[in-house]
């Protein structure tokens, strides 16, 4: 069952926020890395490329207990915002 709420790309493959959880699900058979999303803590947004004509690009870091983050670099600026407005909930 496909419960995801935003899917979109990253350098790292594709961030993928859940009913659940929050995470990177790595291209090329690397490792992916996920997060509990009642243990966030917070959402950094940095914008990289400054948007224009929609091409814009952030890198979203997201903050958990424990110390433990995730990282997803070249996300869109309208995903990105859309992402930490949801998470900041």
């Amino acid at each position: 069952m496909n419960d995801n709420i935003i899917k979109t790309r990253c350098k790292e493959g594709h961030l993928i926020i859940q009913e659940k959880q929050v995470l990177v699900e790595a291209l090329f058979g690397m490792e992916g890395k996920s997060l509990p999303r009642e243990q966030i803590t917070g959402v950094e947004l940095k914008v990289t490329q400054m948007d224009f004509l929609g091409m814009g690009q952030c890198r979203l870091t997201i903050y958990s207990t424990g110390g433990q983050t995730l990282v997803a670099h070249m996300v869109k600026t309208k995903d990105a915002k859309a992402i930490q407005e949801l998470l900041q909930k």
